[in-house]
């Protein structure tokens, strides 16, 4: 005898309430009460009920489908002091533009809002958005004076590329750091460098959850003690300590920041020929540096997705527990931390 499928319908009828109000409950939707959400759960839970896979997919289907028939808007929140940074940060201009592309493919199109605009309060920036019929916002890089974010956030679905937005906690986008540190360590070890220095502020660590300094003492767990990479993460980060901190260990490659460059010079210690340098290329430099660079077109293509998911879910406010979706980044050679002669590269494929 065939087991009979539990539908929507059967645990409407067992709790008393309508099949529409089942479905938005077991999609979590903040259009139902925590009560009836708790009560419809677990009435499904008990009798057994499982969402059929070849449904949901025909239902994305159809959502896609309408959706480019309607042409819907997400919201790209600016919210750095700067009002055209993507024209100075080339790679948050390619993010922009690869999540514009994924949301036109999805049916929406992607505008951006800056968020400092003079008299432009949270209350009306959500009533704007709103307004629109805004449903799903992303928060792209904010500074040291805009960490916070304060919109009516349980109108829209939401994320945050990176960790620099610290309220409110949303779901987030993320270059890996962990692994992008791996990568430059191991590629610069491969290229014949033995003494490698690595200088980071320790504020930034700190902000990125201490990634940097997690993937070099990983690295250097696998090393003899004269060939691991040497850290410098000060209290206080100044020219002075940085200096120090050089002339002591005398590394012959740094991974570090972009501060460490312009130190350097101020010594007139030239790059490469004195001191190999590599680092984050998330910004456009003159020079063709060494480095890992964040993938930053995946990362927008990833945010919509993971955002056009809320949406058709019905999630929206701050969630309880934050997602994050980490993307791996690759090594760009450059000219700054090139090939040492006479040795033969031999990276291990991170």
């Amino acid at each position: 005898m065939t087991k009979h499928r539990i539908t929507l319908q059967d645990i409407a009828d067992e709790v008393g309430k309508s099949r529409m109000t089942v479905s938005l409950a077991l999609r979590d939707s903040p259009k139902t009460s925590k009560s009836t959400r708790a009560l419809i759960q677990s009435a499904a839970e008990r009798m057994g009920y499982r969402s059929d896979p070849e449904i949901v997919k025909l239902m994305d289907h159809l959502r896609a489908h309408r959706t480019r028939q309607i042409q819907y808007t997400l919201a790209y929140l600016n919210h750095h002091h700067d009002k055209n940074i993507r024209a100075t940060l080339k790679d948050v201009d390619s993010f922009f533009l690869e999540a514009k592309k994924q949301a036109w493919q999805l049916g929406y199109q992607l505008e951006e809002f800056w968020t400092q605009e003079p008299e432009l309060s949270a209350k009306r920036l959500s009533q704007i958005l709103f307004s629109r019929g805004i449903k799903g916002v992303i928060i792209g890089p904010t500074t040291l004076d805009t960490q916070e974010l304060k919109l009516d956030w349980p109108l829209f679905s939401s994320i945050a590329l990176g960790y620099s937005l610290l309220k409110p906690d949303l779901h987030r986008v993320l270059s890996n750091r962990y692994e992008n540190t791996l990568l430059a360590l191991d590629r610069l070890r491969a290229n014949g460098y033995e003494r490698i220095g690595c200088a980071i502020s320790s504020d930034l660590d700190h902000l990125i959850h201490k990634s940097y300094t997690a993937a070099i003492l990983t690295y250097n767990l696998e090393l003899p003690p004269k060939k691991q990479a040497q850290l410098f993460r000060p209290k206080k980060w100044d020219k002075t300590n940085f200096m120090k901190w050089f002339r002591k260990e005398k590394p012959d490659v740094i991974f570090g920041s972009p501060d460490c460059v312009a130190w350097l010079e101020r010594e007139s210690i030239q790059i490469p020929e004195s001191v190999a340098f590599a680092m984050e290329l998330d910004h456009t430099w003159p020079v063709d540096f060494s480095g890992t660079r964040s993938n930053l077109a995946q990362l927008g293509k990833v945010a919509v997705n993971f955002l056009v998911d809320q949406i058709n879910r019905g999630e929206t406010g701050i969630p309880e527990q934050p997602i994050a979706v980490y993307v791996k980044g690759e090594w760009h050679a450059g000219t700054t931390a090139p090939l040492i002669s006479g040795k033969k590269s031999s990276a291990r494929g991170r």
